[in-house]
């Protein structure tokens, strides 16, 4: 929207005229008033004792509806002569007010100079407020805000003063609800509100480490995207500090009342300094609200003494005795009243009431371990808020092992009281099953050839037809992984589609006769359990890729989504149609796929993929699962000058894949890994990355491998996007979930990437991987004894170094130096020079930086595959200025 260039009219002032001093006070009195119902604001007023002689008389006259003036109506004369649509600002043209407090207003604004043409949130203070004291509290906003860069807060484009004296910040436009509008809106459930308010810790947790505190946390500060996405805004009154508590200044003295009192700690009301501990009380209040539906003080005298009072000096009720008598604002509650305050009580009720504990040491130390407590409520583990007892810690392990529980081999009577104990406490029943639209999943095919040698082709038609279907714009297609987990399994098909979150199932049956192969396939709709379609088909294997087609052209008509030309020229490229090519490439995609291949399971598919291709020389898809599993046997390492042949060779390989079938994203993804493996060119790797993505977005491997490189550069946001498609896609891969928890790691969304680490421990409670990344993200998020107990958990073979590395940072961290180089020396002794990289990422958390760079070099010596991590490794944090440092991270060719 373009600006007018009028010149600005002035409006008339209100006959309400005021002095600074007695607009202070009035702009307080209108954010409260503003923060109650309008059906209870008269009893407010009536109950109001004036702060300033003449005060409750001028709120009066802003209620009085015979006066046709709105409490905003105030402001909007008042305050904002010169603001209004189509005025300039600076170089921004107003569109639109979108926000109103008591010190500034928040326009929709655009630039005007055709830079971009990004819509902002442009804050503007009125102007009674541009004396001396206030343009320092808005040059500190603007200093506290281009602090912060973290996805979850709303980011600082642009700060200044107009040529007339107007200071202005123009932010991220966030199009979003109020938190608890939005789960009302949304009709959310105690375990979706909890996710969302994660979100919510994890910025805060973010703002703390970078020394800034909030002070004015509260529902409409805390706004949620149609995506789901929490954002924070307004750190208009954040304060920087100076060793874990905020420095005395003028506007403390005098801004401090612009805070919410409904959300102010004890701390704020005695007018003490503030650390991290403050927010994480208002936070509490929120989570309270969340939860019940209603604040913690129910007042009978509505007056800000009284509100004051009772937070310096009454425990509130916990939330699940508020939720036994709901309110209209907590309408969600009574469809399953009951339900929901079993939820309640105890451990979330304890969880609430510690971040709202009246003295600061007794809350949770940071927001971190605010969100470790729910994550863990959510995982039914035991919560730090909770009184520790064997009964507790026994209803908790009840509820994580029931289903063994039920058939364990134990006395009937301790089983009845345990299971009697969890049901008790269990959450309320899930929500009806509702997956995504066109959403599919392909089972393995049954071998009925009698023969088990045969199975590598009842595996590679299924694992064929679930690819070709992945070429399907319009539908959502589990994985391999995924729909592979239920191999060789009696599962019930609603519950499959429930785990695999689809709507529709393909199952079949393969036998195998001579060259005849004989394909019996079958479309379920998952959610009634009817068949929608079935077939048989005889054929030779030469004409698969005709079965494939026939198969994606029902599936399509079934369920009416659109199949364009270009889709079924995908499903029909980089086949073959001989049938011993076809045979050989099954047989390699067996071994390639085989649990637990290591370098001999690889070189035997890499040598029935090359046979494939002896067979048939344009058969592009064996050429791309060549170089894939050339760059397999690179990834395990061996002699330098070995593996640079092997890079060259899966280059070449992938360049005859695209070459022969350019419409294929795999192909492109593996040209795109042979160019980022070898650190030789990542701007091409990078432009291949793009390409795969763009024409296979439905393929879970092309989107968790550009995720992963994404995030290597340093570009959270679409790394985060792709590698949460790819767990959607493919929900049962526990890689997918480690990848989506590193890449959170990598930017710092420390809460978050806690709880997809969980949700991969519960599906594969033994894999020490999973230990070694949560110890790692307690140790990025500073709760050291806790990464010491997990690191200490972390003993399999396979991984001790990932013990010995992170015992090693954890132990100094706890001050225990001689345990930690006692880690150190175990840990060289067993991997001497090959673990450079990660000695290099102890010395930069010891503080001994020249140590660390010295293994950096031999690092990049070795051409060590840990060194693509560089960029983003939050070990490194301490040593980035360092010019050694930046050269090699230069000489690593990230992508611009």
């Amino acid at each position: 929207m373009r600006c007018a260039f009028q010149e600005p009219k002035v409006l008339q002032k209100h006959s309400l005229q005021l002095s600074t001093d007695e607009f202070a006070v009035l702009s307080r009195l209108v954010d409260e008033a503003l923060e109650i119902p309008e059906a209870r604001r008269a009893r407010w007023l009536e109950n109001l004792s004036e702060p300033l002689p003449g005060i409750k008389s001028r709120l009066q006259k802003l209620f009085a509806k015979e006066n046709s003036v709105r409490m905003e109506g105030f402001l909007d004369l008042n305050l904002k002569a010169g603001f209004h649509a189509g005025g300039l600002v600076g170089i921004y043209c107003l569109v639109r007010e979108i926000g109103l407090g008591g010190m500034s207003s928040v326009w929709l604004a655009q630039r005007t100079d055709e830079l971009t043409e990004r819509l902002v949130a442009l804050k503007l203070p009125f102007t009674h407020l541009q004396s001396s004291r206030f343009a320092d509290r808005f040059a500190r906003e603007r200093d506290i805000l281009a602090r912060l860069t973290h996805p979850n807060i709303a980011r600082l484009y642009d700060a200044g003063i107009s040529a007339e004296g107007q200071p202005y910040l123009a932010m991220e436009f966030v199009a979003g609800d109020p938190l608890t509008q939005y789960c009302s809106d949304h009709q959310l459930g105690i375990a979706a509100r909890l996710r969302l308010f994660i979100q919510v810790l994890a910025a805060v947790h973010y703002a703390h480490t970078h020394n800034v505190i909030h002070r004015d946390l509260k529902p409409s500060n805390i706004l949620v995207r149609d995506d789901a996405q929490v954002v924070l805004l307004d750190f208009g009154i954040a304060k920087l500090l100076i060793d874990g508590e905020s420095r005395d200044t003028e506007f403390t003295r005098h801004g401090g009342l612009a805070l919410t009192p409904d959300f102010a700690s004890p701390e704020q009301i005695r007018g003490e300094a503030l650390g991290p501990a403050s927010d994480i009380y208002s936070l509490g209040v929120v989570l309270y609200e969340l939860l019940s539906g209603r604040r913690p003080y129910a007042l009978r005298n509505s007056t800000r003494r009284a509100l004051e009072e009772a937070i310096l000096s009454v425990d509130p009720c916990r939330p699940s005795d508020v939720v036994i008598d709901p309110d209209p604002v907590g309408e969600w509650v009574t469809r399953s009243h009951k339900a929901q305050v079993r939820c309640l009580q105890g451990d979330l009720d304890a969880i609430v009431l510690k971040a709202m504990k009246k003295e600061p040491r007794q809350r949770y130390t940071d927001a971190g371990s605010f969100a470790v407590d729910l994550n863990r409520y959510l995982n039914s583990e035991p919560v730090a808020a909770h009184a520790d007892s064997l009964w507790y810690r026994t209803k908790k392990y009840a509820r994580r092992h029931r289903s063994w529980l039920q058939g364990a081999a134990v006395t009937a009577a301790a089983v009845s009281s345990l299971i009697a104990g969890a049901n008790l406490l269990w959450r309320s029943p899930s929500p009806p099953f509702a997956p995504p639209a066109h959403s599919i999943a392909v089972l393995p095919f049954v071998n009925l050839s009698g023969d088990t040698n045969q199975e590598y082709l009842a595996d590679g038609i299924s694992e064929e037809l679930l690819n070709a279907l992945s070429n399907i714009g319009e539908l959502q297609v589990a994985a391999r992984t995924s729909s592979f987990s239920f191999k060789g399994k009696n599962t019930e098909i609603a519950k499959i589609a429930r785990k695999l979150n689809v709507g529709t199932i393909i199952e079949g049956s393969v036998r195998r006769n001579g060259d005849t192969v004989r394909i019996t396939a079958q479309l379920v709709n998952a959610l009634s359990g009817y068949s929608l379609w079935s077939q048989t088909y005889d054929h030779s294997l030469a004409d698969i890729l005709k079965f494939q087609g026939e198969v994606a052209t029902v599936v399509a008509d079934r369920l009416q989504v659109r199949l364009i030309g270009d889709e079924i020229d995908k499903i029909k490229s980089g086949g073959t149609l001989n049938g011993e090519a076809y045979d050989a490439y099954l047989r390699g995609m067996q071994l390639y796929y085989r649990p637990n291949t290591g370098e001999a399971g690889y070189r035997g598919a890499l040598a029935a993929f090359t046979k494939a291709l002896n067979f048939d020389p344009r058969f592009a898809e064996a050429y791309s699962r060549q170089a894939a599993t050339l760059l397999r046997i690179y990834m395990i390492g061996g002699d330098p000058s070995a593996r640079a042949a092997l890079q060259h060779q899966a280059r070449a390989a992938a360049e005859h894949a695209v070459e022969l079938a350019p419409q294929r994203g795999e192909s492109h993804l593996v040209l795109a890994a042979s160019h980022d493996i070898g650190v030789e060119d990542r701007s091409e790797a990078a432009r291949e990355y793009d390409r795969a993505l763009h024409l296979s977005p439905g393929s879970a491997w092309v989107q968790l491998n550009y995720g992963l490189f994404a995030s290597l550069s340093g570009h959270f946001e679409p790394a985060i996007t792709a590698a949460r498609r790819a767990v959607r896609l493919d929900p049962r891969n526990i890689d997918a979930r480690d990848a989506l928890g590193v890449i959170l790691t990598g930017a710092r969304r420390y809460s978050e990437a806690m709880v997809i680490f969980q949700e991969a421990k519960l599906l594969r409670p033994d894999s020490h991987f999973i230990e070694y990344y949560i110890a790692d993200n307690l140790l990025a998020s500073s709760q050291f004894e806790a990464a010491r107990r997990e690191c200490e958990s972390v003993s399999a073979p396979l991984d001790a170094e990932g013990r010995h590395d992170c015992l090693a940072l954890a132990y100094h961290a706890l001050g225990r130096q001689a345990d930690a180089e006692r880690e150190l020396a175990l840990f060289k002794a067993q991997d001497g020079d090959g673990a450079a990289y990660r000695y290099a990422r102890i010395y930069a958390q010891w503080g001994e930086n020249a140590m660390a760079l010295q293994w950096l070099k031999q690092a990049e010596r070795l051409e060590d595959a840990d060194l693509s991590l560089l960029k983003t490794d939050w070990h490194f944090d301490p040593i980035r200025d360092e010019p050694t440092f930046k050269a090699i991270e230069a000489r690593m060719n990230y992508p611009q």
